[in-house]
């Protein structure tokens, strides 16, 4: 019975005023020995930094919505930022996404936790060797974005998006 499930999306509109978030993701298979929750956490870091230094804006733990569809295989996590501001549209988030990711691979030749964030995301082959990629989908910056809510499953999926137990964000 499919009645009772929940296939819900909030669409991100062109133009319109949006809060900071972020889709990672990364293959276990291919990163066995990585700990989701201490990139998540890096993460966060290198997030409340990059918004003070770039827009004098404070960004608490408990002003993270923190989401989670991982499953065996794959690590699957959305962070939505409530921080008393938003962006002006999604274009200008992904402007700020961008430079984020860009100061993020400047750093990672120098800190051993930065680099972690960088994950395999295909097997090493021995003409190529690995190929690692931030864990951050820069790809959901896009206009007219659907991103998927609290509860909600994508169609024809058992992967529901739930609360983190790394979450500290108190919902109302």
């Amino acid at each position: 019975d499919t009645s009772s499930v929940r296939i819900h999306y909030e669409v991100i509109r062109e133009g319109r005023p949006c809060r900071l978030y972020f889709d990672l993701e990364f293959d276990k298979s291919l990163n066995r020995d990585l700990d989701g929750n201490r990139l998540v956490e890096t993460l966060k870091r290198l997030v409340k930094e990059e918004l003070m230094r770039e827009h004098q804006i404070t960004l608490n733990d408990d002003g993270i919505l923190d989401l989670d569809s991982s499953t065996e295989d794959k690590f699957s996590r959305h962070l939505i930022c409530h921080m008393g501001a938003v962006f002006l549209d999604n274009r200008h988030m992904g402007a700020f996404v961008k430079r984020l990711v860009g100061n993020i691979r400047d750093k990672k030749q120098t800190d051993e936790t930065v680099a972690e964030l960088f994950v395999n995301t295909s097997h090493k082959s021995k003409d190529d060797g690995e190929r690692r990629e931030i864990f951050i989908d820069e790809g959901v910056y896009t206009r007219n974005r659907c991103f998927r809510m609290l509860f909600s499953t994508k169609l024809m999926k058992k992967r529901f998006l739930r609360l983190s137990e790394m979450n500290s964000f108190r919902i109302r």
